[in-house]
């Protein structure tokens, strides 16, 4: 059943935050990917306890800048993937070390993505993602 014009001006005095049918009125409503058209967006919602489904609409109110933001720094290490390159005693991965060959975790070198794009890895060893900075 169609939204009633009353149930339509309540959704949008609470700020969409409830489900605008006037039985239900729950909270646990969940919006899907917004879709655009110009200057008009929209987003399929859907109320979680009765199970209505709605399209919110939004129009273009304002431009601003955002902050430019410096490029994500990837940083890799290479893990061991066979027995040989485990540790015997605790059983966890061994990691690369160029100076030293098969290491713990914290021993192991750190990689760029440029140094991961030219170097060739050692016998049976992979790349790993340690972390962004």
């Amino acid at each position: 059943m169609a939204l009633t014009e009353q149930e339509k001006k309540e959704y949008m005095d609470y700020f969409g935050g409830q489900c605008p049918k006037s039985e239900c009125k729950s909270k646990d409503i969940h919006g899907g990917h917004i879709e655009m058209d110009g200057s008009t967006a929209w987003a399929v919602v859907r109320c979680d306890t009765c199970g209505y489904k709605w399209k919110d609409v939004f129009t273009l109110s304002g431009v601003e800048d955002i902050e430019i933001r410096k490029p994500i720094r990837l940083i890799y290490i290479i893990r061991g993937t066979t027995k040989n390159e485990t540790d015997p005693l605790e059983g966890y991965p061994l990691y690369w070390s160029n100076e030293d060959g098969w290491v713990d975790y914290d021993s192991a070198d750190q990689f760029s993505q440029e140094e991961r794009d030219k170097l060739n890895l050692p016998m049976n060893g992979e790349w790993m993602l340690a972390r962004g900075e």
